[in-house]
């Protein structure tokens, strides 16, 4: 992941891939009001900041309760952020598990940021979706042999996990905020700078957020990430027996390039040109269809511009039949897993007791005591807080709307 020091210095400073030109740098007129300015306002952005960093803590502790929405999303202003990124260099132990293990999306425009908890299923369901995709490459590659720039091209697309992205956001209402995502899974080519695929795994939390989440993958990338891929597994459960589990919808939605005419101009533009198609039904009944991807979503345009149009859209395609394969594989292992079965190792006849030191941050209290406190501010803050949230909101709305129009790339 993206080192915090790299971060806190782009959040300070216009990062590359931000629009210098006077048009695409245009402050929206309407910006949602500036939160109050009294002293309980000073403590809402103290505590906001303070309960990110102590959300960070439990989750490398453990001690998040089972019912943790695996998506939480709160409003972070950017010094706030900034604020959080300078308090985790200070803590090596905390900021290492922060880089490695948590994956967040702070949006520079909206400010807020957004905590992914994601569970098994989904981690089993998008490796499987990914292995089968770089499968299918290699594949290409191979039955291409004798083409050596269809081959070179092939064998150089990489799968590239779930690496931060940082991009500048050039509609922010302040010149060096940024925006960084933590998608679930990438696809870069060995000659490019930036993944060209994203894949997104989501759930009925995260659904409305899709469309904006494909826009500003493309419009802050400029367009060096040519595809985004949401696949939106509506986990369900009934009761609290795992045997009455049932799967819900699964939908998959893909977002690509495309140009629009805008008055005298022609603009890009990030569009949906797959909407929501349902590859498994909520009764687990697969559908049919595909999830089909170009060999062109893949390689930078100027790879692209060496090969002719048939190669260019080379197809990598996934039947939605093993798409629903994949995803019923990816509960059986979590249900597995909830009711303790499968195979174990032997317990170890003698282990070697280990001498545990108490935690300093846990003893004494003082942990109860932080969250008290916390609760406390909470509280006093909450009538400012939400009356700032209200007209925030309204503001916001009209914001995105105006922001959606202009965030168009002049052709």
């Amino acid at each position: 992941m993206l080192p915090l020091l790299d971060t806190i210095s782009k959040v300070a400073s216009t990062t590359n891939l931000q629009d210098s030109s006077p048009v695409d740098n245009a402050i929206p007129s309407r910006l949602p009001p500036s939160p109050p300015s009294s002293d309980k306002s000073r403590r809402v952005i103290s505590r906001q900041a303070a309960s990110i960093l102590r959300l960070f803590r439990q989750h490398e502790k453990g001690l998040l309760p089972s019912h943790s929405s695996p998506w939480l999303k709160r409003r972070l202003l950017p010094e706030e952020y900034i604020r959080v990124l300078a308090d985790l260099e200070g803590d090596e132990q905390l900021k290492s598990y922060v880089e490695e293990e948590i994956r967040y999306d702070y949006d520079a425009a909206t400010q807020y940021i957004t905590i992914r908890m994601t569970s098994r299923i989904h981690e089993s369901f998008i490796e499987a979706v990914a292995i089968e995709i770089y499968t299918q490459i290699q594949r290409l590659s191979q039955e291409n042999i004798g083409n050596t720039a269809l081959h070179h091209i092939l064998n150089g697309i990489r799968v590239t996990g779930s690496p931060d992205i940082t991009l500048g956001d050039r509609f922010a209402d302040q010149k060096d905020a940024v925006t960084k995502r933590s998608p679930n899974k990438t696809f870069q080519h060995d000659e490019a700078v930036h993944p060209a695929v994203v894949m997104e795994v989501s759930y009925s939390q995260k659904r409305k957020d899709l469309p904006r989440l494909a826009d500003s993958y493309m419009m802050d990338s400029k367009f060096n990430i040519k595809c985004v891929v949401g696949l939106d597994i509506e986990y369900k459960r009934r009761g609290r027996d795992a045997d009455e589990e049932r799967a819900g919808e699964a939908v998959v939605s893909i977002w690509r390039p495309r140009t629009e005419e805008e008055g005298d101009e022609i603009v890009d533009v990030c569009k949906q040109v797959v909407e929501n198609d349902v590859f498994r039904s909520g009764d687990r009944h697969s559908q049919q269809g595909s999830l089909v991807l170009m060999l062109a979503d893949f390689v930078p345009t100027l790879l692209l511009s060496r090969l002719p149009e048939a190669e260019r859209n080379l197809r990598i395609e996934i039947p939605y039949t093993t798409l629903a394969e994949f995803l019923s594989q990816a509960e059986k292992t979590q249900v597995k897993y909830e009711k303790g079965e499968g195979l174990l190792e032997p317990e170890p006849k003698n282990p070697r007791k280990r001498k545990l030191t108490p935690d300093p941050e846990l003893s004494d209290g003082r942990e109860a005591a932080f969250h008290d406190l916390e609760e406390a501010n909470a509280r006093k803050a909450s009538d400012a807080e939400s009356n700032y949230e209200e007209r925030g909101n309204e503001a916001l709305d009209l914001q995105t709307s105006e922001r959606r129009r202009s965030r168009r790339r002049r052709v």
